[in-house]
């Protein structure tokens, strides 16, 4: 049967064959095919937020580094611009990978974003200080940054993609949110790391050398996914555009030169805002909040943030499976309200002190988070056709995932400017305020066959 969709108001017809069950190209899903490609896609994303989790979390050691020890507050303040410096740089990753996973496949695109980010994860911790070689030490820290965050620019869209284009259409929504999980057990992992350090070495200890363990860490972690990736085939729903030579040599014009591609790309980039924030706001700034304005104790807050960490992956495969079953725009409404209504209770919970009360803010508030992961980025990829999926999609989840990148920053920025730790919460309403308003306007896509062009 063949069918007319309109992703979005203003977008032209696509036409698509309906195939409900099947891999969009007509065929059965091979179950281990489709298991490779879940591993192998989660042990990249596993790479790429380990890394930004261990940066966020010894940021202080970072600081004392790679800048002058005179002025403490900026130089954290200059260690965190560099930390949201590698999502600037994601929307160019985005358009260089795209290009590539657009015109040569998937799999050989994901198999160098690994190999990147694993080199100049590791390269980080091999970098000289400030002491030894001035201020050359925070640029090269800036230059391997850069190159983290073009390689993260082509990492969660690929790898997302290409579990999306070898699941069966009723349970894409599923398969895709493992990735979630393994983005949630990165940053926790991370967070742990950091958190062992600096219970077993002393503050000396891991100023100079200690917080470099956790960056090396990430060269063996990479080579693993690298291995696993290399016996990967290629996603079906791509096997099928190249032989249809269906493929751009460029896709760029296509994605670059029609207006209707960039209401459609901002769409789904406003989709995952709020996710995107929630997300960074609970599991990166949170732990500064709760120990340099709250007064918790370090271990403290991080079982309060770890417990919030746990309840968005266990919850993340069951939001997906949810809106294989009743779609992704209800359950995108329904993470949208839950931030509206929940995130200013929460931190008035987080504001008494009680570490009972944090870790069930923290949960309480992981529900909307998991529920906004989880779906996301599905609904958005589904937007897109086949030959131009990995470059729109990369340019949209990237140039929107700012909104994550700097919500440190900007959450620490609104505290010190207002003098409120409410100053966060009323940011993360706003925004989910958009995406709800965003998310009621767009059509559902849930076990539609995608777009095969």
């Amino acid at each position: 049967m063949v069918e007319q969709i309109n992703n979005e108001p203003g977008v032209p017809l696509v036409e698509v064959s309906e195939s409900p069950r099947d891999d969009g190209g007509g065929k059965e899903v091979d179950p281990s095919m489709l298991r490779r490609a879940v591993i192998a896609s989660c042990a990249g994303s596993f790479v790429e937020y380990y890394d930004f989790a261990v940066y966020a979390a010894l940021t202080p050691a970072i600081a004392s580094t790679f800048f002058s020890e005179t002025d403490r507050v900026t130089g954290l303040l200059s260690t965190l611009g560099i930390f949201a410096l590698a999502f600037v740089a994601r929307p160019l990753g985005g358009v260089v990978w795209g290009r590539f996973g657009d015109k040569i496949g998937r799999q050989t695109t994901l198999v160098a974003v690994i190999l990147l980010m694993s080199l100049s994860t590791a390269a980080i911790g091999l970098l000289p200080s400030y002491q030894m070689i001035g201020v050359l030490a925070p640029l090269l820290l800036v230059v391997l940054r850069i190159l983290q965050g073009l390689s993260a620019g082509g990492e969660l869209p690929g790898a997302t993609i290409f579990v999306a284009e070898s699941s069966p259409n009723h349970r894409r929504g599923y398969f895709v949110s493992w990735i979630g999980v393994s983005i949630t057990c990165a940053t926790l992992a991370g967070l742990l790391t950091a958190a062992l350090l600096a219970e077993v070495l002393s503050t000396e200890s891991l100023n100079s050398w200690g917080w470099r363990i956790p960056f090396l860490l990430a060269l063996p972690l990479g080579l693993v996914g690298l291995y696993i990736r290399v016996k990967l085939d290629e996603s079906p729903a791509f096997k099928l555009a190249r032989q249809a030579e269906a493929t751009f040599d460029s896709p760029l014009p296509e994605v670059l030169g029609k207006i209707s591609m960039y209401r459609r790309m901002t769409v789904t980039g406003l989709l995952g805002a709020g996710a995107f924030l929630g997300y960074y706001i609970m599991m990166i700034y949170m732990p500064t909040l709760l120990t340099s304005e709250l007064g918790f104790d370090s271990g403290d807050g991080l079982l309060a943030i770890c417990a919030g960490g746990a309840a968005i992956a266990i919850l993340g495969p069951v939001m997906g499976a949810l809106s294989d079953r009743f779609g992704r725009r209800p359950v995108l409404v329904s993470a949208a309200v839950g931030l509206i209504v929940l995130t200013y209770p929460c931190f008035l919970l987080l504001d008494t002190g009680s570490f009972l009360a944090a870790v069930g803010a923290l949960i309480i508030i992981a529900i909307p988070v998991a529920a906004g992961q989880a779906v996301y980025v599905t609904a958005a990829l589904e937007r897109f056709p086949t030959t131009i999926r990995y470059t729109a999609f990369g340019i949209s989840y990237n140039v929107f995932g700012l909104i994550g990148g700097t919500a440190a920053y900007v959450s620490t920025y609104l505290v010190a400017e207002t003098g409120t730790i409410y100053a966060p919460a009323f940011y993360l309403i706003v925004v989910a305020v958009i995406v709800l308003v965003t998310t009621l306007r767009v059509r559902e896509t849930a076990s539609r066959p995608l777009e095969s062009a």
